[in-house]
């Protein structure tokens, strides 16, 4: 049986679907027309670069990163994104991140936005366990940031997708054209809220962290 929540936080809606191993998207469209961007991805593809990784959650050949074949979304795999709490755990067991540093060239006359991020995992958290989940985007021209983030409590055990859709009015659109550098960084933590005794896990399957974040476009 699916259980499904629905929260706001800041300038932020998401979704989280929390099921066993059948994965569903339901975040909320948003209207194109009012903000005139495109229903469709340019046909000419879009390719991504991946310059430099750091951190505990995207150590040597850990990482990879690719463009959908539709050209709308960035797909992240991490390995090594997880964390566990518990009883004589240590603060860096429960916190992971991973940066990175990527080329995203995009077709001519056409400037992009990031929407919306889509984590899949696996926890086995207790009661009084809260799991948080972040990732932003910083385009270095012009210099603007766009931030996720997500929490859900326990218990809980079993598979779950997460959809995190900026408010429209929070798009932020990278420079026309070509190529644009885009810093990047994901990570969760793990916290016990009263009960010090409470333990928590987060596992990725089937080999890691998958990440997906939607790209809108618009002509320029």
């Amino acid at each position: 049986m699916d259980i499904k929540k629905n929260k706001i936080i800041g300038n932020t809606s998401f979704s989280i679907i929390l099921i066993c191993y059948s994965f569903i998207s339901s975040a909320q469209d948003i209207n194109s027309e009012s903000f005139n961007y495109m229903d469709e991805a340019p046909s000419d593809k879009v390719k991504i670069e991946v310059l430099s990784t750091i951190g505990p959650g995207c150590l040597p050949g850990s990482f990879e990163t690719s463009i959908s074949p539709d050209n709308k979304s960035i797909i992240v795999n991490l390995q090594e994104l997880k964390g566990i709490i518990g009883p004589d755990i240590s603060y860096a067991d429960t916190t992971r991140f991973c940066s990175a540093q990527f080329i995203l060239q995009i077709p001519d006359n056409y400037s992009y936005t990031i929407s919306k991020a889509s984590y899949q995992g696996h926890a086995s958290i207790d009661e009084n366990i809260n799991l948080s989940l972040s990732s932003s985007f910083r385009f270095t021209e012009p210099l603007n940031d766009i931030k996720f983030y997500t929490s859900f409590d326990g218990p809980f055990e079993g598979g779950y997708w997460v959809n995190d859709s900026l408010n429209p009015s929070q798009l932020t659109w990278s420079q026309c054209g070509g190529e644009s550098k885009l810093l990047f960084r994901t990570g969760l933590q793990l916290k016990q809220k009263e009960n010090p005794e409470a333990t928590g896990s987060v596992n990725y399957y089937p080999l890691g962290a998958k990440q997906q974040y939607s790209l809108l476009f618009k002509k320029c």
